[in-house]
Protein backbone atom coordinates (compact mmCIF):
# COMPACT_ATOMS: atom_id res chain seq x y z
CA UNK A 1 0.00 0.00 0.00
CA UNK A 2 1.35 3.39 -1.03
CA UNK A 3 1.10 6.35 1.41
CA UNK A 4 0.52 9.87 0.12
CA UNK A 5 1.71 13.06 1.78
CA UNK A 6 0.05 16.43 1.41
CA UNK A 7 2.56 19.30 1.53
CA UNK A 8 1.03 22.77 1.70
CA UNK A 9 4.26 24.70 2.19
CA UNK A 10 5.44 26.90 5.04
CA UNK A 11 3.22 28.35 7.75
CA UNK A 12 4.00 31.55 9.59
CA UNK A 13 4.33 31.31 13.33
CA UNK A 14 2.71 34.22 15.11
CA UNK A 15 4.05 35.24 18.49
CA UNK A 16 2.22 37.06 21.24
CA UNK A 17 4.21 39.73 23.00
CA UNK A 18 2.72 41.54 25.95
CA UNK A 19 4.01 45.02 26.61
CA UNK A 20 3.25 45.87 30.21
CA UNK A 21 4.33 48.18 33.01
CA UNK A 22 7.33 45.87 33.44
CA UNK A 23 8.59 47.28 30.12
CA UNK A 24 8.59 50.78 31.67
CA UNK A 25 5.41 52.24 30.17
CA UNK A 26 2.19 53.29 31.85
CA UNK A 27 -0.15 51.04 29.87
CA UNK A 28 -3.27 52.95 30.96
CA UNK A 29 -2.00 56.20 29.44
CA UNK A 30 -1.05 55.03 25.94
CA UNK A 31 -2.57 57.50 23.47
CA UNK A 32 -1.34 56.13 20.14
CA UNK A 33 0.85 53.48 18.49
CA UNK A 34 2.43 53.31 15.02
CA UNK A 35 5.16 51.46 13.16
CA UNK A 36 8.16 52.99 11.45
CA UNK A 37 9.55 50.03 9.56
CA UNK A 38 10.17 47.30 12.15
CA UNK A 39 10.12 49.69 15.13
CA UNK A 40 6.91 50.13 17.14
CA UNK A 41 6.42 53.60 18.60
CA UNK A 42 4.17 54.05 21.64
CA UNK A 43 2.95 57.53 22.64
CA UNK A 44 2.02 58.67 26.12
CA UNK A 45 1.23 62.25 27.19
CA UNK A 46 4.67 62.72 28.77
CA UNK A 47 6.97 60.74 26.43
CA UNK A 48 7.42 58.46 23.45
CA UNK A 49 8.81 54.92 23.44
CA UNK A 50 10.55 52.84 20.78
CA UNK A 51 10.02 49.08 20.96
CA UNK A 52 12.40 47.01 18.85
CA UNK A 53 13.99 43.57 19.19
CA UNK A 54 12.30 43.04 22.56
CA UNK A 55 13.76 46.23 24.03
CA UNK A 56 11.95 49.38 25.13
CA UNK A 57 13.68 52.76 24.78
CA UNK A 58 12.28 56.01 26.17
CA UNK A 59 12.53 59.10 23.93
CA UNK A 60 12.12 62.64 25.24
CA UNK A 61 9.42 63.56 22.71
CA UNK A 62 5.92 64.38 24.02
CA UNK A 63 3.62 63.15 21.24
CA UNK A 64 -0.14 62.79 21.67
CA UNK A 65 -0.83 61.05 18.35
CA UNK A 66 1.30 59.01 15.94
CA UNK A 67 0.77 58.38 12.25
CA UNK A 68 2.79 56.43 9.70
CA UNK A 69 2.58 57.26 5.99
CA UNK A 70 4.82 56.37 3.03
CA UNK A 71 7.64 55.14 5.23
CA UNK A 72 7.60 58.22 7.47
CA UNK A 73 6.46 58.51 11.08
CA UNK A 74 4.59 61.67 12.09
CA UNK A 75 3.70 62.85 15.59
CA UNK A 76 1.27 65.43 16.92
CA UNK A 77 3.24 67.51 19.42
CA UNK A 78 1.13 70.31 20.87
CA UNK A 79 0.29 72.73 18.05
CA UNK A 80 2.78 71.07 15.68
CA UNK A 81 3.05 68.12 13.36
CA UNK A 82 6.56 66.64 13.40
CA UNK A 83 8.37 63.85 11.59
CA UNK A 84 10.14 61.41 13.91
CA UNK A 85 13.56 60.22 12.64
CA UNK A 86 16.01 58.24 14.75
CA UNK A 87 14.30 59.31 17.97
CA UNK A 88 14.29 63.03 17.13
CA UNK A 89 11.37 65.25 16.16
CA UNK A 90 11.59 67.62 13.17
CA UNK A 91 8.72 70.11 12.86
CA UNK A 92 6.75 69.83 9.60
CA UNK A 93 3.91 72.28 10.26
CA UNK A 94 2.63 74.63 12.98
CA UNK A 95 -1.06 75.32 13.71
CA UNK A 96 -3.11 77.77 15.83
CA UNK A 97 -4.38 75.05 18.19
CA UNK A 98 -3.31 71.53 19.26
CA UNK A 99 -3.25 68.76 16.64
CA UNK A 100 -5.92 66.17 17.50
CA UNK A 101 -5.78 63.53 14.74
CA UNK A 102 -4.32 62.66 11.34
CA UNK A 103 -5.75 60.45 8.59
CA UNK A 104 -4.99 59.47 5.02
CA UNK A 105 -7.49 59.05 2.20
CA UNK A 106 -7.68 56.31 -0.42
CA UNK A 107 -5.73 58.55 -2.81
CA UNK A 108 -2.96 59.05 -0.21
CA UNK A 109 -4.14 62.56 0.65
CA UNK A 110 -3.17 63.67 4.16
CA UNK A 111 -5.89 65.16 6.38
CA UNK A 112 -5.41 66.68 9.83
CA UNK A 113 -7.67 68.15 12.50
CA UNK A 114 -6.77 70.54 15.25
CA UNK A 115 -9.12 71.51 18.05
CA UNK A 116 -10.57 74.18 15.73
CA UNK A 117 -9.98 73.34 12.04
CA UNK A 118 -9.81 70.68 9.35
CA UNK A 119 -6.74 70.77 7.07
CA UNK A 120 -5.70 69.02 3.86
CA UNK A 121 -2.09 68.82 2.71
CA UNK A 122 -1.84 70.17 -0.83
CA UNK A 123 1.50 70.55 -2.66
CA UNK A 124 3.43 70.03 0.58
CA UNK A 125 1.48 72.65 2.57
CA UNK A 126 -1.55 72.31 4.85
CA UNK A 127 -4.59 74.24 3.65
CA UNK A 128 -7.46 75.00 6.03
CA UNK A 129 -10.66 73.47 4.68
CA UNK A 130 -13.30 74.28 7.30
CA UNK A 131 -13.76 75.40 10.91
CA UNK A 132 -14.80 72.67 13.34
CA UNK A 133 -17.15 72.57 16.32
CA UNK A 134 -15.83 72.21 19.86
CA UNK A 135 -14.36 69.02 21.24
CA UNK A 136 -13.27 67.27 18.04
CA UNK A 137 -11.69 63.96 18.98
CA UNK A 138 -11.09 61.83 15.85
CA UNK A 139 -10.87 61.89 12.06
CA UNK A 140 -11.34 59.40 9.21
CA UNK A 141 -10.76 60.34 5.56
CA UNK A 142 -12.06 58.50 2.50
CA UNK A 143 -10.81 60.79 -0.20
CA UNK A 144 -11.17 59.24 -3.65
CA UNK A 145 -12.48 62.04 -5.84
CA UNK A 146 -13.25 59.85 -8.85
CA UNK A 147 -15.54 57.51 -6.92
CA UNK A 148 -16.68 59.15 -3.67
CA UNK A 149 -15.75 62.80 -3.77
CA UNK A 150 -13.94 64.21 -0.77
CA UNK A 151 -15.55 62.43 2.18
CA UNK A 152 -14.21 63.08 5.65
CA UNK A 153 -15.73 62.04 8.97
CA UNK A 154 -14.99 63.87 12.20
CA UNK A 155 -16.01 62.78 15.67
CA UNK A 156 -16.94 65.40 18.25
CA UNK A 157 -17.84 64.69 21.86
CA UNK A 158 -20.27 67.64 21.67
CA UNK A 159 -21.73 67.46 18.12
CA UNK A 160 -21.47 63.70 17.46
CA UNK A 161 -20.27 62.29 14.11
CA UNK A 162 -19.96 64.88 11.36
CA UNK A 163 -19.29 64.27 7.67
CA UNK A 164 -18.09 66.49 4.89
CA UNK A 165 -18.70 65.34 1.35
CA UNK A 166 -17.47 67.35 -1.59
CA UNK A 167 -17.07 71.08 -1.08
Amino acid sequence: MKKHTLNLGEFKQYDKIFITAENGIDVENVTSVAFDGEILYIAQPDCLFEYSDGKMKKISVKASKLFSKNGKLYAAIGNSLAEIKKGKAKKVAEFDSPVVDISTGLDNSLWLITEKNLYLMQEGEFTQIVDLPDETVCLAARDNKSKYGETVYIGSSVEGLLSMKGK
